[in-house]
């Protein structure tokens, strides 16, 4: 992560329900298909039982909450 944002580049390899890194700690992406809020990855990783840690903008942004970040 980069200044509030996730480098989704480094999920470079296709699983079954997303992308995830080649080599590191086992964080991984998914499509958010619930369509709220303009979400569009889900940022998961496996010590977390698979849960979700962060969603994301199409662009790696962080979703903090209920409003979008450019209107805060």
């Amino acid at each position: 992560m980069v200044g509030g944002k996730v480098n989704l580049k480094v999920f470079t390899v296709k699983i079954k329900n997303g992308w995830r890194e080649p080599k590191g700690q086992g964080w991984w992406i998914e499509r958010d298909r619930g369509g709220h809020a303009e979400k569009y990855w889900k940022l998961k990783k496996p010590h977390n039982q698979g849960k979700v840690v962060a969603s994301l903008y199409p662009d790696g942004r962080i979703f903090t909450g209920k409003m979008r970040p450019e209107v805060r």
